[in-house]
């Protein structure tokens, strides 16, 4: 009995212990990024599906966060934006840790790989602007291909040498080496291509531009045509990178639609994006890669924030062509977008909101001034094609409180062409724009150009502050997003 006793309790043991073991979870491979806590994270960008696009990254901005932990199953670059907009790119791989530290009023990335960790965010091969800026893409000097493609080689070859020196001695993981190797040869491609769609794009140009050319030799677009034989869109490599959809997106428009078909698509249409994903279509017979193509393209031009319903149609399509779309449920949000303009601008405009009498016969800045003597003015110049600007507008109703507070009149004047004056006045609803309104003519559009003061060119968003006297106390004057700053700089400026 005692024996039978002791051999169900040792049965009962075993149970237990399986049913333990059984209910242990098992530990997933992550990475590990801390922060000190004065590191100010505006946002945090993590590659979806193996993926390196701003577009579907899994994002955050998280106030007070000093530590960073996902899954991971492979290799990967994560970018993290601070306060000030400045980048870190920051390589992890499974059960890896890194450490971003203060030093002198500034940030480092420190840990195992530190040294190519700065190496990584001094490259500019890599990023939008060492691929869209690198001189040799659209060189005046350069009038054939070959000429700028050997200027490139140059320019990367020196990234490469201090890559494999890297190597070399042995400071950088062969992980880490490998993914910045394939960060490279993609920033080549990319940039090649770029090279000879620049090319092309000069032969399109008026004939008394400095950069025209008045041909794109045989052998310079068979050249082309062969180079994307040997790097297609459907790499699985490139496929995987940053800047994939804009070498796409050349490569089905440009080459295939503009160069090759003689293929034009009409901007003002309605139609327009349908059009353009009904020829990628023809292009593209891969289907991952087109739902790919496509989601991005739709997800691109949403955040341009023109709001056209033909992106809602493109939408509507895909879901019933790929139902199960991974992608669908970062650009769900951006159509849900698109559907409540067009249901806000049917509604009327706020009694706020006044358009200037004759606005477009005002020829000048001066002019326009003179009409509101003896008010305190904030001039705010912007566009419907301005993402920046439209962002600002995030921010108009603490901006409005304060401007109705101390008795300031709002201006706002748009640098929008005829072509573009229903999507002005459609915006205007949208965003709620109150104040006073006015579109530029040619005769303003010239002034506000000299007004500016920068040798003839304009950056916009663009803010003015104007005194009772018609004076221009500001000419460059803070943005709405800068809040407590542009109050300031508005009582001092106005002597409130």
């Amino acid at each position: 009995m005692k024996n039978q006793l002791i051999l169900v309790c040792l049965f009962m043991a075993v149970i237990s212990c399986k049913k333990d073991t059984s209910q242990k979870q098992v530990t997933k491979p992550a990475f590990n990024i801390s922060f000190p806590e004065s590191f100010k994270i505006k946002s945090i960008s993590i590659p979806h599906k193996g993926k390196h696009n701003w577009m579907f990254s899994k994002k955050d901005s998280l106030d007070g966060l000093t530590k960073l932990e996902r899954d991971i199953d492979s290799p990967q670059i994560v970018s993290i934006y601070d306060e000030n907009y400045t980048n870190y790119k920051i390589f992890v791989e499974p059960n890896s840790k890194q450490v971003i530290v203060a030093k002198n009023s500034s940030f480092f990335i420190s840990g195992k790989d530190s040294i190519a960790q700065s190496f990584l965010n001094s490259c500019s091969p890599i990023t939008y602007k060492g691929i869209m800026q690198n001189p040799d893409y659209y060189s005046y000097k350069n009038n054939t291909a070959n000429d700028a493609l050997k200027g490139y080689k140059k320019y990367i070859n020196k990234y490469q040498l201090k890559l494999d020196s890297l190597s070399n001695k042995k400071l950088i993981s062969t992980s880490f080496k490998k993914q910045l190797d394939n960060d490279l040869f993609a920033a080549e491609v990319f940039s090649k291509a770029n090279i000879y769609t620049g090319l092309f794009w000069r032969t399109t140009l008026p004939e008394q531009n400095e950069s025209y050319l008045n041909k794109l030799p045989d052998s310079t677009f068979n050249n082309w045509s062969t180079f994307y034989k040997n790097y297609p869109i459907e790499d699985s490599e490139l496929i995987k990178k940053m800047f994939w959809f804009y070498y796409a997106e050349n490569y089905i428009f440009v080459f295939n639609g503009k160069a090759k078909d003689k293929k034009e698509f009409d901007y003002d249409a309605p139609s327009y994006h349908i059009d353009k994903i009904n020829y990628a279509k023809t292009i593209i017979k891969d289907p991952k890669t087109l739902e790919y193509f496509i989601t991005c393209y739709l997800f691109d031009k949403c955040q341009q924030n023109r709001f056209e319903k033909s992106l809602i149609s493109i939408y509507n399509d895909i879901q019933k062509q790929f139902p199960n779309s991974d992608y669908l449920q970062f650009i769900t949000p951006e159509i849900n977008k698109i559907k409540e303009y067009h249901k806000k601008i049917e509604a009327d405009y706020n009694e706020e909101t006044v358009f200037i009498n004759e606005y477009e016969n005002v020829d000048s800045l001066e002019e326009l001034i003179s009409q509101f003597k003896g008010k305190n003015i904030y001039i705010d110049v912007w566009a419907t094609w301005c993402g920046p600007c439209k962002d600002e507008f995030k921010h108009n109703r603490e901006l409005n409180h304060f401007l109705k507070e101390n008795d300031i009149e709002m201006i706002y004047i748009s640098f929008d062409k005829e072509r573009g004056h229903k999507k002005w006045l459609e915006m205007i609803k949208y965003y709620d724009l109150k104040g006073d309104h006015i579109r530029n003519n040619d005769q303003l559009y010239d002034n506000l150009i000299v007004e500016y003061q920068n040798n003839g060119s304009i950056a916009i968003p663009w803010y003015m502050i104007v005194n009772k006297e018609g004076k221009i106390v500001e000419r460059h004057a803070k943005r709405p997003s800068d809040k407590e700053e542009l109050y300031k700089q508005l009582q001092e400026t106005l002597n409130l």
